[in-house]
């Protein structure tokens, strides 16, 4: 076994935490085991989450389970979506010459996530008995978009105090809290509503300036005007087409009224008849598109106008 997984699952069983066997192990410097990817920061070091994954992992213990999941079509979206299927319809082998974990070993730490599980019991992902309004689970106007300047992680709310009734909300780095000093030595934490004070006054001087709503005007403005531009010769095309459709039609009837009928007469006009009825279903989709006719291009006043509406009714600039 590698000394990742021995020394989680012997910390797990000497009550350590999630949080802080992986704490101890970005501290420990061991690898965190996972392919080079894209995400960058966000692989930083172990979590508890991947704690959590070893833990309940019983390939550890010689145990090999297929068809966990089944997936189920939406009638409705038509995606596919996948549900757990039920223990009894598994697939289960055995391979104890594979096993890394003892059986008694691994059935202490099962047992100890059952105890958590009766103890803190969740309903949809939230712990049962948490209010909606709960300081730790309530989201705040500027979560995920924040990002800490020591490790570039999200700056998550964390609660400062033990205490619910006079818990105290802040931002903090989220690195910092789920993985330790280690990753991310920034412990400085900051209130909720020192940042969005802040903020928000910011986005009130600097973004709803005169300049800046002049330019975001004129940069919607013109990529309306392209898409008008776009659409109004895709019309374009879509009208030749309909037209030269209905032209061959009517040379059709012409040389029906001649007396030139035959097989190959009535399939041309069965053809040219659904070739009209499509042409005429994509410009009737078409028409409900913006156009020049039927649109305005953005007014900086009115615009500015809904801008500070909406700054006074959620309270920006308030002292």
């Amino acid at each position: 076994m590698e000394p990742a997984e021995a020394r989680t699952v012997e910390w797990f069983t000497g009550g350590v935490g999630l949080r802080a066997i992986a704490h101890r192990l970005n501290a420990e410097q061991i690898p965190f085991p996972a392919e080079p990817t894209r995400r960058g920061a966000k692989r930083k070091g172990w979590a508890s989450s991947a704690v959590r994954v070893i833990l309940l992992n019983e390939k550890y213990v010689g145990r090999w389970v297929y068809g966990r999941r089944i997936f189920v079509k939406d009638p409705l979206t038509g995606r596919r979506q996948a549900r757990l299927r039920p223990r009894a319809e598994r697939q289960v082998s055995e391979h104890p010459d594979l096993r890394l974990v003892e059986p008694d070993v691994w059935e202490t730490v099962q047992e100890k996530f059952r105890r958590q599980a009766a103890s803190y019991p969740r309903s949809r992902g939230r712990l049962a008995g948490r209010t909606a309004g709960s300081p730790s689970g309530r989201a705040s106007l500027f979560s995920g978009v924040l990002q800490c300047a020591g490790c570039g992680g999200t700056l998550v709310v964390v609660v400062v105090s033990g205490d619910p009734h006079r818990a105290e909300r802040r931002y903090g780095c989220g690195f910092h809290r789920e993985k330790g000093s280690h990753v991310c030595a920034n412990a400085l934490t900051v209130k909720i509503a020192t940042v969005e004070r802040r903020l928000l006054e910011a986005i009130r001087t600097k973004i709803l300036s005169p300049e800046a709503v002049r330019y975001l005007i004129r940069a919607v403005n013109q990529h309306l005007d392209a898409f008008r531009a776009t659409e109004g010769e895709a019309r374009r095309r879509l009208d030749q087409g309909l037209q030269q459709v209905e032209e061959e039609l009517l040379n059709v009837e012409r040389a029906i009224l001649a007396g030139v009928v035959s097989e190959t007469t009535a399939a041309l006009v069965q053809d040219r008849e659904a070739r009209v009825a499509d042409g005429r279903a994509r410009a009737g989709r078409g028409s409900r598109a913006p156009s020049s006719q039927g649109s305005r291009p953005y007014s900086r006043s009115g615009q500015h106008h809904r801008f500070g509406y909406l700054l006074e009714v959620t309270g920006v600039g308030r002292s």
